[in-house]
């Protein structure tokens, strides 16, 4: 399952990702944002990353630049989707220079 977040921040959308939407999320979720940082409560982010440790995060945009070096969220986050996520990066390579369609694409017409 692909949460994938990209939406303005609001009042409204702040946090829009937290501990419920964490939850209801498939242990093997991949969630992006690539939106505003604020969009993702990064306790809620932490606890689901523990919880979950298939569930992979991809956040391009942070809630403070730069991130805090001792922030716990980073280096749970790190240590758990390195491992998980260079296979794919590099099957993704091989496959972009073949020309082939990557694996896990965002499509649009699915939303």
């Amino acid at each position: 399952m692909l949460w994938y977040g990209l939406c303005p921040l609001f009042s409204a959308t702040h946090h829009l990702f937290g501990g419920a939407r964490f939850l209801a999320m498939k242990d093997t979720a991949l969630q992006v944002n690539v939106a505003r940082g604020q969009l993702i409560d990064t306790s809620a982010l932490r606890t689901a990353l523990v919880a979950k440790p298939a569930m992979l995060t991809c956040l391009d945009v942070m809630p403070e630049e730069p991130w805090p070096a001792g922030d716990e969220t980073l280096a749970i986050a790190q240590r758990l989707s390195v491992a998980s996520s260079s296979p794919l990066w590099l099957d993704n390579l091989a496959y972009f220079r073949q020309g082939l369609p990557l694996l896990y694409q965002v499509k649009p017409d699915h939303f």
